[in-house]
């Protein structure tokens, strides 16, 4: 099974209705389907000492874990255009909490020709790595 999920909004009883970011669809469908692998597809290599958008000199990050995400968190500022949902850091946050019930996240560029089909394909190391 391969479900593809993403962002969207939805109705909320309190609200009316509320933004559902990706990351809460796989937390919710993950208790379900323990998954052993998460793709998170975006229009970046993976996680970043900085915007690589905005800044030449961002060194990717191969490898998230609980012992490296306090000094990584520093570096999960906001994204480059509009995103409601937490951007980088609750995509994070999310993976590792992910990780704790035994699922391998991986971030990577999904407009990078090849990527997602080496990543469906079962290659990893594509982007960052969190476990």
């Amino acid at each position: 099974m391969l479900p593809v999920v993403y962002g969207d909004v939805g109705f909320d009883l309190s609200q009316g209705c509320c933004i559902l970011s990706t990351e809460e669809i796989f937390s919710f469908l993950a208790k379900a389907l323990k998954p052993e692998r998460i793709i998170m597809a975006g229009k970046v290599d993976g996680v970043f000492t900085a915007d690589p958008n905005r800044d030449s000199s961002a060194k990717l990050i191969m490898e998230v874990t609980k012992d490296n995400f306090h000094g990584i968190k520093k570096y999960l500022t906001s994204s480059d255009g509009i995103d409601v949902t937490g951007g980088m850091l609750l995509k994070v946050e999310k993976c590792l909490e992910l990780a704790g019930t035994g699922a391998q996240c991986e971030i990577m560029n999904g407009l990078k020709p090849g990527n997602l089909q080496n990543a469906l394909s079962g290659q990893s190391g594509l982007g960052t790595i969190i476990r």
